[in-house]
């Protein structure tokens, strides 16, 4: 069967999706469909491209010890149209690295990668393959992962827009969209992961802010067969404490131990039985 994860977070409350991969490849149910919002697109589109959480964790290990060298000023940005106080190339290329400049269209797993057109605010949804059709969204397989993955994390005014055929893309403002995005690939059973719905102790810089601006799931938008998991990360642990990744890493492998039982059991016996999801 099919077995999906979205992933959403912004900041360090990301790693803890790098524990849910380690605990889904120990128990069995690694993941052959994704979606990812925010910072959790990062951690999707890189497991989609080489399916291994231990080198998915190693290049977020890498973007890790860059720290703040990875954030470029827009220095001009006040001359002209504001467009982020951050320009984001060192990112892009970051990104074109750790996915080998591979396009969407070259990957075996599924997967979706929602984001937001300015200009039309309509949904377009970065995918490895697309359904026949989808009134509600644009669908492409032409782009690189990376800049997906760049759309994805953008937020306005803060980071500037990707641009994808000259139309200016920035992350979308919920995870309807990942859910809305896994069903049409026909993804009945799903796990979402979102850990950055916590409020952390202390002063709140921008990236707190951010991460509790992003998209978040509430328990009643879960679809028949999907599965919540809210890992908690400590509350001395902020979104920008880049050296509290492996805290987050635990605590989300923790949670995910506790969970994937119920997971299995809900799944009537799918233990062992996920399957390459089918090619066009």
């Amino acid at each position: 069967m099919v077995f999906g994860v979205l992933f959403s977070g912004m900041g360090v409350y990301a790693a803890t999706q790098l524990g849910v991969l380690r605990a889904l490849e120990e128990s069995n149910l690694p993941p052959t469909a994704l979606a990812g919002v925010g910072t959790g697109a990062w951690i999707a589109g890189l497991y989609a491209c080489k399916p291994d959480a231990g080198e998915v964790y190693a290049a977020m290990r890498e973007a890790c010890a860059l720290g703040r060298r990875l954030l470029d000023p827009d220095r001009y940005s006040t001359l002209g149209k504001l467009q982020g106080l951050i320009r984001g190339g060192r990112l892009v290329g970051l990104l074109e690295k750790q996915t080998a400049g591979r396009s969407l269209g070259e990957l075996d797993l599924a997967l979706a990668i929602p984001t937001l057109a300015l200009p039309t605010r309509k949904t377009l949804v970065f995918a490895s393959r697309c359904p026949p059709e989808d009134g509600e969204a644009v669908w492409t397989q032409q782009a690189p992962v990376s800049l997906a993955i760049q759309a994805a994390m953008s937020i306005p005014a803060l980071m500037r827009p990707a641009l994808w055929m000259g139309v200016p893309l920035v992350g979308v403002a919920g995870l309807g969209e990942g859910m809305a995005a896994l069903r049409q690939l026909r993804v009945k059973h799903a796990l979402c992961v979102d850990a950055s719905c916590q409020l952390p102790r202390g002063r709140l810089n921008v990236w707190d802010i951010a991460a509790l601006c992003g998209p978040h799931y509430q328990p009643s938008d879960c679809p028949s067969g999907w599965y919540m998991l809210a890992p908690r990360v400590p509350e001395t642990v902020h979104a920008s404490a880049l050296e509290a990744l492996d805290i987050c890493v635990e605590v989300g492998y923790n949670a995910a131990l506790e969970a994937i039982p119920r997971i299995k059991a809900q799944m009537g016996g799918g233990l062992g039985k996920v399957l390459a999801f089918p090619k066009k």
